[in-house]
C-alpha cells in the first residue's frame, strides 16, 4: 500500500566490477651473464609472476528512493518546454504517456524505477515498496 511515508528500497547491478580480494604478485629476476666482458652479470627484465590472481565480483548498489520519487512516478509525464512533440512521443516516457491512464500505480512505479536503473547504467534490479 502506498501512503505519504512510503519509500522504495532498490538494489541493482552496476556495469562494472569490484575488487573482492587483491592478488599476490612476485617479481621474477632474470639475470644475464655477459661472457664478452669479464662475465659481467646484469639485470635484463623484472616481469611480475602471479602467485594468486585477484578476484572480482559484480558491483551492486542499494538505494532508498524517497516519497517524492513515488509522487513523481504517479504523475502523468508532460511534454518538456521547447521540445518537439513528435520527437518526444518516440521516447519511452512519451510512449508511456499515451497509455498512462490505463496503467496501475504499481506499473507506473515499475516504469520509473526501470528508467532510473537504466540512467545509472544498471541492470538486474529488484525493488520493494516499504
Amino acid at each position: 500500500m502506498i501512503n505519504n511515508e512510503s519509500k522504495i528500497s532498490l538494489t541493482f547491478t552496476e556495469g562494472g566490477e569490484t575488487l573482492v580480494r587483491k592478488g599476490i604478485y612476485e617479481t621474477a629476476r632474470v639475470n644475464v651473464i655477459n661472457p664478452f666482458k669479464d662475465n659481467e652479470v646484469f639485470k635484463l627484465i623484472e616481469p611480475m609472476k602471479v602467485i594468486q590472481p585477484a578476484v572480482y565480483a559484480t558491483s551492486q548498489r542499494s538505494v532508498t528512493l524517497s516519497n517524492e520519487f513515488i509522487q513523481m512516478a504517479l504523475e502523468q509525464p508532460k511534454l518538456p518546454e521547447d521540445t518537439n512533440y513528435h520527437w518526444w512521443i518516440r521516447t519511452p516516457l512519451g510512449k508511456a504517456s499515451l497509455v498512462w491512464k490505463k496503467m496501475s500505480k504499481e506499473q507506473k512505479i515499475e516504469f520509473h524505477v526501470a528508467l532510473y536503473v537504466q540512467s545509472q547504467n544498471g541492470s538486474d534490479y529488484s525493488y520493494e515498496i516499504i
